[in-house]
Order: C-alpha cells, then sequence, then structure tokens
C-alpha cells in the first residue's frame, strides 16, 4: 500500500516524496535555544504570527484524531515535537496539509 502511493507521488510531484531542497530559517539547534527556553511558550499555548521552516528526520507520527497529528522531529542530537491540525493548518494554507493527507491514505 505504501510503496503504490509514494510511487503514485513519484509520478504526479504532488507533492514530491523526496524533496531535494526547501527553505530552512532555522536549524534544530537554534529553535530549540530560541523556543526551549522555559516559559517561553507556555503549555497550551502557541506564538501568533511566526512562522519557521525546520530541517529533520520524522522519527514518530502519533495520531491523536483524525485531524490532529503529532510529530518527533530529529536533527543534530536535538528533538522537537511538532503539532499539526488539519484545521490550522488548511486555514493558511501550508503546504503539511498535502503531507497530512499523503499520511492518512498510506495508513488507510
Amino acid at each position: 500500500m505504501r510503496s503504490r502511493t509514494i510511487q503514485k507521488l513519484r509520478e504526479t510531484q504532488s507533492p514530491n516524496p523526496y524533496p531535494h531542497k526547501f527553505d530552512v530559517s532555522a536549524s534544530l539547534t537554534a529553535y530549540v535555544e530560541k523556543y526551549g527556553v522555559e516559559g517561553k511558550i507556555q503549555p497550551g499555548k502557541k506564538l501568533e504570527g511566526v512562522t519557521e521552516s525546520l530541517a529533520g528526520r520524522i522519527h514518530n507520527i502519533r495520531l491523536s484524531s483524525q485531524k490532529l497529528r503529532f510529530y518527533d522531529l530529529h536533527g543534530e542530537g536535538k528533538k522537537v515535537q511538532i503539532m499539526a491540525n488539519l484545521r490550522l493548518v488548511l486555514l493558511k494554507r501550508l503546504p503539511v496539509a498535502k503531507l497530512m493527507d499523503v499520511h492518512q491514505r498510506c495508513q488507510g
């Protein structure tokens, strides 16, 4: 199932399953140093108007519901947990919406 999905993505390039380049605004180390400070982001809160592009390897994906996923992004000896809420992603028209859809199709 997964290999057929990946093959179809390779053919259509929508989205490219293995992009070779994308813009990164901060390294994982810099991101953790900037936002990982205790108290910088209060539990249950998010920073409004801040967008960061990170690169790393996804080690774990946990589904909380159909529209809420948690990703563990690893790199440079650091780990960042990303919460992806499909409703917010679609409202802001973020490219991760396509990836969330691809993940759903690979799972189902």
